[in-house]
């Protein structure tokens, strides 16, 4: 297994958000989204500056990194 030091400061309150972290980690979700997710409640997928409905939810930092490649193009 892959000792990753971000993982190690995410905090679980249950067996579900575990199982959520788990999910969130091999499906190659950023730490940033993971640990937006497992914070809110049923947030809603925003929508990019370049108008790209997305079907998760980023946290600030990587819609900030998404907004950056855009508008590189």
């Amino acid at each position: 297994m892959v000792d990753n030091p971000q993982l190690r400061k995410i905090v679980v309150h249950s067996e579900d958000q575990e199982r959520t972290l788990a999910l969130g980690v091999i499906s190659g979700f950023n730490i940033d989204d993971i640990k937006l997710f497992l914070n809110t409640e049923g947030p809603t997928p925003p929508v990019t500056r370049a108008g790209m409905i997305l079907q998760w939810v980023p946290s600030t930092e990587t819609l900030d990194r998404i907004d950056t490649q855009l508008s590189m193009r």
